[in-house]
């Protein structure tokens, strides 16, 4: 990856985000890396140091080891031994093979980068094989294959108190017996090969972890990328690179073990993430956090490509989910996309190809993209009960109604076994593409809102095709756009239109009792028929904006 790419990059401030209106409170705030009023300089996630190619170069000193030894070659920067210490900055070269030999950086004065370059090197030891005690920054890379195994339970098999960064083009096979790679302050990694099977974490960070480049493969028997941030401000950051992860527990974790509030976040805004959390979408939930992609702040989807198989939620935010472009593909035991505020979708393709629901939070706003979800209870869900008496505002800036689901634009396609979307307030459509094939029970419907004049379902612009069941059929009730519910059995496996001259046409592969339709083409006053197959069957808006012969 051009280190050009990244310095152009938006990242360099925060935001606190979302703003309440009116007293509302339910809704936490939130950080946006990309909203900010700096310059574009992405120098606070990447640096030139990041980037430069040390294994390239004359090597200030090499590092020989044999056996229980390893040996400096210039006594100056350090000494040798089964402890090889390195007590200044530069570029050192690491050759050959031990077992019980531990590297250690401590330069104490913190005057610059130290580039530990790996030449096929392989370690092991009784814990760390590399430990960074005091150190600007060190920065690994590899050239050839190189591998470190930390035998004994304690910490990392590179274990660092200060920032440690990976690049290059080499190979990094790292098995240890706690986590792989473990830092107290930053990891980032730019570029090279890494291979990690870790009995606890993969990679572990208290700060961050800032993925720009490489291929980072995991296998891990807890966390796979783990953040627990002691002030509440860690994130991951991804711009680049490929990722695989298949974890025992969440396969990305990023959040706070401490009681403090968490300003923290992920941001996803290149590369591939493929994850697998708990076995994977064919093993149940259990009281286990088993998720693809879990924080306890807010995520941001900006342009990554992710797949991810879990037993429990794929996507978890204990604050919003913001998605604004990138190609997702879900399959898990549980929530397809669970948020504790607001989800937004604005663009990007989305497909939850099995869930229990496949988008759970409190509010769920659409205005973009193209969304496939196939659920096993409800499609959509928004279950807090407060509606247009508590507002607030989003990761994007729009104002919404705690509980409400609002679609303005996008493309939206629901296969549910429950309710095709669920609020206990109100759902508004208001453009876009809408189709529900919902449940074949009667104790579920097409759209289901709440109870009490104060909810509503309404329409003013776009397409909705709704088949379902007839036990607990709801029509819209407010709006300006004229819609029809029919009573209408039909086995599936056809394609439905109506001749209101839009010529949408759309295939209904389930069998159903009941259809709702609304479209742009259709006028009060005006007689309409509806085809399905050989079936056909006439509606007419001469009494009003809503027909209903469900009954």
């Amino acid at each position: 990856m051009n280190k050009a790419k990244y310095l152009s990059l938006i990242f360099a401030g925060l935001l606190m985000l979302p703003t309440f209106i009116a007293g509302c409170s339910v809704s936490p705030s939130a950080e946006d890396p990309a909203d900010t009023g700096a310059e574009n300089d992405n120098s606070s996630y990447f640096s030139d140091g990041d980037f430069r190619e040390a294994y390239l170069e004359t090597p200030d000193a090499v590092i020989t080891l044999s056996g229980n030894t390893g040996t400096l070659s210039d006594s100056t920067r350090g000494s040798s031994g089964s402890v090889v210490k390195i007590t200044s900055k530069g570029v050192y070269l690491v050759q050959g093979s031990s077992e019980g030999v531990q590297i250690v950086v401590d330069e104490g004065q913190k005057t610059g980068n130290i580039y530990l370059v790996f030449e096929n090197v392989s370690m092991t030891n009784e814990g760390p094989c590399v430990y960074v005690a005091d150190a600007d920054k060190v920065i690994f890379q590899s050239v050839g294959t190189s591998a470190l195994n930390n035998t004994k339970s304690s910490d990392g098999a590179i274990y660092s108190k200060d920032d440690i960064s990976f690049s290059g083009n080499g190979t990094f096979e790292i098995i240890s017996a706690k986590h792989g790679i473990e830092g107290n302050d930053d990891i980032v990694i730019t570029g090279g090969t890494i291979s990690i099977t870790a009995d606890n974490a993969g990679i572990r960070a208290n700060d961050s972890i800032r993925i720009g480049g490489g291929i980072i493969n995991v296998i891990s028997g807890k966390d796979g990328l783990k953040v627990d941030s002691d002030e509440g401000t860690g994130y991951f950051v991804m711009t680049d690179g490929t990722v695989t992860v298949d974890a025992g527990y969440d396969a990305v974790d990023i959040g706070t073990s401490e009681p403090v509030e968490f300003t923290g976040f992920i941001s996803l805004e290149g590369g591939e993430l493929h994850l697998t959390a708990g076995g994977g979408q064919a093993y149940p939930s259990s009281e286990t956090s088993q998720k693809g992609l879990k924080c306890d702040g807010n995520i941001y989807f900006r342009g990554a490509d992710i797949d991810i198989s879990s037993s429990d939620d794929a996507f978890h935010s204990a604050r919003s989910i913001l998605i604004e472009s990138g190609n997702m593909t879900l399959a898990c035991s549980d929530d397809g996309i669970s948020s504790d505020a607001v989800t937004e979708i604005a663009g990007g393709r989305l497909s939850i190809t099995k869930s229990y629901e496949g988008i759970d939070a409190e509010s769920v706003i659409i205005s973009g993209g193209e969304i496939f979800v196939i659920s096993s209870d409800d499609g959509i869900n928004t279950s807090v009960e407060m509606g247009a008496e508590s507002q607030g505002i989003s990761l994007s800036g729009t104002q919404y109604a705690v509980g409400d689901i609002r679609i303005t634009d996008g493309s939206l396609h629901i296969d549910a076994m429950g309710d095709g979307l669920d609020s206990n307030c109100s759902i508004y459509i208001e453009g876009g593409t809408v189709i529900v094939e919902g449940p074949s029970n009667n104790g579920n419907c097409v759209f289901d809102f709440g109870d009490g004049d104060e909810h509503v379902l309404s329409i003013t612009g776009g397409y909705v095709i709704g088949t379902g069941s007839g036990g607990k059929i709801r029509n819209f009730n407010a709006g300006t756009q004229p819609a029809a519910l029919m009573y209408f059995p039909s086995a599936g496996g056809d394609t439905l239109s109506v001749d209101d001259g839009t010529g949408w046409s759309v295939g209904i592969e389930r069998s159903f009792v009941c259809v709702i339709y609304s479209s742009p083409g259709l006028k009060e006053g005006e007689t309409y028929t509806v085809t399905y197959g050989d079936k056909t069957q006439e509606f007419s808006f001469a009494d009003g904006l809503y027909y209903d012969t469900s009954h």
